[in-house]
């Protein structure tokens, strides 16, 4: 059975999300995820495992994402 997550009402977080501009080259891109992937891994998570993020559109999400595909 899936458990529910409480749930968070912070209105300012979203706006300064929206607002804010971040550029990354591929390179830091691809750091990141090779960081990600590996904090993953520390953290036991395995292929085949399902990983969950609940997070705002800004580049982080790309980074998660792509670190739980690979």
């Amino acid at each position: 059975m899936l458990e529910t997550a409480p749930v968070v009402d912070n209105h300012d977080f979203g706006n300064r999300a929206a607002q804010r501009r971040a550029r990354m080259s591929w390179r830091q891109l691809n750091r990141d995820v090779a960081r990600m992937r590996v904090a993953l891994e520390k953290a036991g998570v395995r292929a085949g495992d399902r990983v969950a993020a609940v997070t705002p559109n800004m580049p982080e999400t790309v980074v998660c994402f792509l670190a739980t595909a690979a």
